[in-house]
């Protein structure tokens, strides 16, 4: 199962992104879609916990890279916290 959640911060600019189970070509359409509607509501500075992560792919890094780009675009940031060392290791390469 797929969930993904979210606590305002600052005043509403901000958010904790909290995304639990798989995070895959599945999924990645949904984690896309939800970040759009934050973004659109203008939380522009997201924190995004992948502590209850099951599974990332490499669409699952590429929909986040994606997100993360077209945050920075709108001069927000996005920072991703809790990644286990497998998580790590896929996004640093």
């Amino acid at each position: 199962m797929f969930f993904i959640n979210h606590k305002d911060i600052e005043n509403g600019t901000a958010a904790v992104v909290e995304i639990e189970g798989p995070l895959n070509s599945e999924t990645s359409s949904d984690f896309e879609e939800y970040i759009r509607k934050l973004m659109n509501n203008e939380k522009i500075y997201l924190i995004i916990d992948l502590k209850k992560l099951s599974f990332i792919s490499s669409e699952g890094i590429g929909a986040a890279l994606i997100q993360h780009k077209r945050i920075e675009e709108k001069n927000g940031a996005a920072v991703f916290c809790n990644l286990n060392s497998e998580v790590t290791a896929l996004f640093r390469i």
